[in-house]
Parts: structure tokens; C-alpha cells; sequence
């Protein structure tokens, strides 16, 4: 019996007719997911996909610390590490006094670094500092594996896994910067939930207002942020899920570009669309855990090379699309973004219009990929034990049997197809082009569970269907936050860039953040 057939046996085996139901809604909606090959124009090409990405990048200027200009170099010294090291006893106290302490955190254990924390503080001894994040306590999504801690994936299916018995890529390269990795923080279900929804471990929460969600799947990044548990926290990105949390708690995220960063050791959801980002209050902060990722800080003793300090506003173009209603946007939105281009009008920056992108053929697409190598990857749950997975994530895992291997094969070689005409049409020449992060502000916590189990799922398609597409492009992305609805509610925009021009979103993302601290 092939594994496709081995699961569906099982499924109605276990569950019956809500097991019949949930396979004939799985292959209904693939079905309409398949029509996008409709969509597809007869000129459209196969292609290397990460071809393309170097080939249509932006072209790095090779660095040479001694001619920066002096804005960008930081001085950093031992004060500035124990400062951090400050935090380790300042966000405990925090935590321990948090409504949302046992939500955020699956597991919160500061003591388990000591031997860590307290090397760190002899080598500030000895003049040693290895960044700026020195001694900085931060979070980490409980799907990046961290040596001592368990990686429950947010599942009640792995709540008796052993604690990992090493760093993943992801906490070494933060160690190696000296960030001293504080607990596991929650996650949606398996990652596979843009609202924070977890059957089992809680609804994700908006700190900022509790009746609203948080945003997923990396809400324990962005709850323990917006909280004040930590200042830096770190989650995965396939669809929007640092994206999404960070804009509805009013946060900095950062998606890099797709394979930027390694997520050996980190659940795979759907590996060609994953990827590790920082989640903030501010840009800086951002920045500097994207630096912490990259492993790399370039620096002359302890002036530490920070590229945001300085914007040249002749180095940037910026492309608005002219909202037409192909995809729902807010009128609060819109009027952000009419904002945000008057003041980079008045900076200087150079301004587009450009078309709103329809983004129902990426988006879909992005499904499909998704759909197949997240079966691929939690197949064996749904054999095994499906009582286990939650019924809407088992829902959404069923949809990968009914995409064969040609339309999952056509969707990754089309690829570079539609990274290239996204980049000619949307940016039009520019180096950035602004998007909404969701739709509106963030909904209530009831709004995204009532209704039939289809109703629920189009309300979650809905509140990514500005950020999914840009994962299958595989395009750099920061979501920062510029406004509020009339009730209150964060807004964000997400600036998107060319491949592997993160450091340049980070920059003219700190100029915007200067704008709004000065009522841009």
C-alpha cells in the first residue's frame, strides 16, 4: 500500500465520517488549488530557481571597514555588554509577572546558560566582546532545536521528544555572537497557522490587546517582544509567520531571502520555502539580530560596523502600487502607504507607481509547493498517530496527496519565471517595493475560530494572501510598524527587496522609523 493510501486509510479508519469529510475537502480544494495551471501564460519559462535569484540580485559593494562612512561604525564596550547581561534579571522579573508567561514560553529556563553566561562575563574580563548582543537574552521558536531544550514543534505529538543534544544552526550562530538563548517560545501548531492558532498549547495572544490574535505561526516570538519578556526574539518565515505576528503586535520582522540562512536543525514545514528572521521593537535591534544570523561583524577593536546608520537617499528607488481592489486592502492601509511615500518624497528618495500585483497565481502556487513538502516532511504523524495533530492542521496536511509530482515539479521550475516578472512589473526598476503585511488590523481571537471549518481556513488564506507569495518568490522583506486603525490597532507596511538586499531594507527601514519617531 503506497503512504498516500496507508494515510487516508487511517484517517477514516480513526475519525470516520469527520475523517471522510475532511479527505473530500482536502481533494476539493486542491482541485481548485490545480486550476492556477490555468493561469499559467504559454511564454512562461522553466528555470533554475536559485539561478535566478544571483542572477537578478543586487550587487554587493565589497566592504573596506577603513573607508565606511564614520555614521555607520558603533563603539561597543564592556558597559554596553553588562547592560545586556542586565536584561537576563530584568526580563525574568517580567515573565514571572506576565499573564502571558505560560503561553509564550513552552519552556523558560535562564539557569540552564549559566556555564554559558558565565563565560561570557570572563571574556568581557579579558576586553573580549563578540557583538553587540554580548550577553543579550533572547527567544527562540520552538522549532530551532537548542542543546538542552525540547523541540515540541508546537505538537501535542511531540510532547515527550528528548532535548536536543546540540545547537541547531540557527542558536550556534546566535551564541556565537553571544546571545544567551533564555526558553523555547510558542508556535502554531506544526507552523502551520498565520493567527497563532494552537489547539494545544493556547491561542496565540496580542499582548498590545488580548482579545485579538497574535499572528503565527511565530507568536511566542512576537508575544514575548511586544510583552517586554525580551527585546529580540527569533521565529521561521514560509508564509508570513514573522512577518504577520511582527505587524499585528506592532513589530519589526525580517524575512531574509530564501536560502540566506540554513535551517539544519529546524522543523522543516516546507523546505523550499522556510527560512529564520528576527522579530523586534525596533529596526536596529532587527538588524543586529540579522547580523547575529550571519555569523559575520565586521568591525575595527570595538567599533562594530552597523550599515543602517547611514541612508543615502540617491542609493534608493521605491515603488507604490496603486491599490485597485485585486486584493483587499483597508482604506487605513492604503492611506499608510500614501503616508509613507510623502515622506520618502520628501527625503528624496525616488518614488514609482506602479500597478497593484495580483499575487492569486504566487500565492497559489506557494500552496502547492507548501501542500507537498508538508506532507512530505509530518506524513508519518497522520500514519502513526493523527489523534495527536489538531484537526485543522491535519486538514491542511491531507491537501498534499492530491497534488501530483507533475504539479509540484511545474510549480518549483516555474519559479524563476515569476521572479522575474514580478521583479520587472511590481518594482519596475526600483529597489523597493512597498506592500500591506494583512489586510487590516489584527481580528479578534473569536472571529478566526467561528464558522465551518472552510470558512475558518479562507479567513486564515485571506490574512496572508499579501505575504505568501513573496515566499515563493523568495524575496527579502521587513514589516515595520507606521500607524494605527481609528481603534487603536498597530498597522504595518512590509518593504520588499531584490535578493540578498537585506541590508538595505534594514537601512531605509531605520530612516522610516526616524520619520514616524518624528511624526513623518
Amino acid at each position: 500500500m503506497f503512504k498516500q493510501e496507508l494515510i487516508a486509510t487511517k484517517i477514516v479508519s480513526t475519525f470516520g465520517v469527520d475523517g471522510e469529510q475532511d479527505l473530500l475537502d482536502a481533494a476539493n480544494s486542491t482541485e481548485k488549488l490545480l486550476e492556477t495551471w490555468e493561469s499559467i501564460p504559454s511564454r512562461a519559462f522553466l528555470g533554475c530557481y536559485s539561478a535566478a535569484l544571483h542572477e537578478l540580485r543586487c550587487l554587493e559593494e565589497e566592504l573596506n571597514i577603513n573607508d565606511v562612512h564614520e555614521q555607520c561604525l558603533s563603539k561597543f564596550n564592556a558597559n554596553d555588554a553588562l547592560n545586556n547581561l542586565e536584561q537576563l534579571e530584568i526580563g525574568k522579573a517580567r515573565i514571572e509577572s506576565s499573564d502571558l508567561k505560560k503561553l509564550a514560553w513552552i519552556s523558560y529556563n535562564p539557569e540552564r546558560n549559566a556555564s554559558y553566561t558565565d563565560n561570557l562575563k570572563l571574556e568581557l574580563s579579558k576586553g573580549i566582546i563578540r557583538s553587540p548582543l554580548h550577553g543579550l537574552p533572547v527567544g527562540i521558536k520552538d522549532i530551532f532545536d537548542v542543546e538542552g531544550f525540547r523541540s515540541t514543534w508546537g505538537s501535542q505529538s511531540r510532547k515527550n521528544t528528548p532535548p536536543a543534544k546540540s545547537d541547531g544552526d540557527l542558536a550556534r550562530a546566535l551564541r556565537k555572537s553571544g546571545c544567551v538563548i533564555v526558553g523555547k517560545q510558542h508556535t502554531a501548531e506544526l507552523a502551520m497557522s498565520p493567527t497563532g492558532f494552537n489547539d494545544y498549547y493556547g491561542q496565540g495572544q496580542n499582548p498590545l490587546h488580548p482579545d485579538r490574535i497574535s499572528g503565527g505561526s511565530s507568536s511566542g516570538a512576537a508575544m514575548s517582544v511586544a510583552a517586554g519578556h525580551v527585546l529580540l526574539a527569533f521565529g521561521s518565515d514560509t508564509g508570513g509567520s514573522v512577518r504577520l505576528p511582527a505587524a499585528l503586535c506592532g513589530l519589526v520582522g525580517l524575512k531574509p531571502t530564501n536560502g540566506r540562512f540554513s535551517m539544519n536543525g529546524g522543523m522543516p514545514l516546507s523546505v523550499s520555502l522556510d527560512c529564520p528572521g528576527p522579530i523586534a521593537k525596533t529596526v536596529e535591534m532587527c538588524g543586529l539580530g540579522y547580523l547575529a544570523m550571519t555569523g559575520k561583524w565586521p568591525r575595527t577593536a570595538n567599533d562594530f560596523y552597523l550599515p543602517w546608520r547611514y541612508f543615502d537617499p540617491e542609493k534608493s528607488s521605491v515603488s507604490f502600487p496603486e491599490f485597485s481592489g485585486v486584493q483587499y486592502v483597508s482604506r487605513e492601509v492604503a492611506e499608510l502607504a500614501q503616508k509613507l511615500r510623502s515622506y520618502l518624497d520628501s527625503r528624496g528618495v525616488q518614488t514609482r507607481t506602479v500597478s497593484e500585483p495580483d499575487l492569486t497565481t504566487e500565492s497559489s502556487l506557494a500552496n502547492v509547493v507548501l501542500s507537498v513538502e508538508a506532507l512530505l516532511a509530518h506524513g508519518a504523524y497522520l500514519a502513526e498517530c493523527p489523534k495527536l495533530i489538531g484537526r485543522q492542521v491535519r486538514r491542511r496536511l491531507l491537501k498534499g496527496l492530491y497534488i501530483d509530482s507533475n504539479a509540484y515539479a511545474s510549480a518549483m521550475l516555474y519559479r524563476s519565471y515569476y521572479l522575474s516578472e514580478f521583479l520587472k512589473k511590481s518594482f519596475a526598476g526600483s529597489r523597493v517595493l512597498v506592500l500591506p503585511v494583512t489586510p487590516a488590523a489584527a481580528p479578534l481571537v473569536n472571529e478566526t475560530l467561528t464558522g465551518t471549518l472552510k470558512e475558518v481556513e479562507e479567513k486564515f488564506s485571506e490574512l496572508s494572501s499579501w505575504t505568501r507569495a513573496i515566499n515563493y518568490l523568495g524575496l527579502p522583506s521587513i514589516t515595520l510598524p507606521l500607524g494605527s486603525d481609528p481603534d487603536g490597532l498597530p498597522l504595518g507596511l512590509q518593504l520588499v527587496g531584490r535578493p540578498y538586499d537585506e541590508e538595505h531594507l534594514i537601512t531605509i527601514a531605520q530612516d522610516i522609523e526616524r520619520g514616524i519617531n518624528n511624526e513623518f
